[in-house]
């Protein structure tokens, strides 16, 4: 939804943050599944490339600006609840970002109130489709 206002090195690098989400809570399921698809299109990538090893430090200097530091949160707080459940250790794993990107705690809660209505406007227009896409 906001992968547009990263560039390919910061689009690589969400990318292997939002494999970490996935996996961190030891499953994935459709809805996350379905709204990864999304984002690999959005983000025009046709092939996917080899991800980033989670026994090495994730590199974020890559995202260089408040606009990237946001877009990145903001997609990862989405993906960790597009299927209605945050899990604990999804929820680590994004605080973890967000200390790392040295984010304050009033723009925190605003990229959670922004998650939340992002993901009410997905599920709405998945309802009015009648389908189960994201």
């Amino acid at each position: 939804m906001f992968l547009h206002l990263l560039n390919d090195d910061q689009k690589a690098a969400f990318f292997d943050m939002a494999a970490e989400m996935l996996a961190a809570d030891g499953e994935a399921d459709d809805a996350e599944i379905a709204y990864m698809d999304q984002l690999i299109n959005e983000a025009g990538l046709v092939k996917r490339r080899a991800l980033h090893d989670p026994r090495e430090p994730m590199e974020l200097t890559v995202f260089d600006t408040a606009e990237a530091k946001h877009a990145v949160v903001l997609e990862l707080l989405i993906l960790s609840v597009i299927d209605g459940h945050y899990h604990v250790k999804e929820a680590a794993y994004a605080n973890t970002v967000i200390d790392k990107l040295e984010i304050d705690e009033d723009t925190h809660e605003a990229l959670c109130r922004l998650t939340n209505d992002a993901v009410n406007m997905m599920h709405g227009m998945r309802d009015l489709a009648g389908g189960v896409s994201t």
